[in-house]
């Protein structure tokens, strides 16, 4: 699931693997090369892997967690 830049990568990352935690922002200083991710709204996904990925075996998504 490649972005088309740092933005977009991680937006598609939120929206499957759900958006990190307000704390985790107040916590956390991005690299110098992720300058414009500062700049991204923080959306609020909830985590959807398993539903995207439902016809994947209980083994396999049990990797997940």
């Amino acid at each position: 699931m490649p972005g088309r830049n740092e933005v977009d990568q991680l937006h598609r990352i939120y929206k499957l693997c759900g958006s990190p935690y307000a704390e985790y922002w107040k916590k956390i200083r991005l690299p110098s090369n992720l300058k414009h991710a500062n700049q991204m709204a923080k959306p609020q996904f909830k985590r959807k892997v398993r539903e995207d990925y439902q016809y994947f075996s209980p083994e396999a998504l049990s990797l997940d967690e």
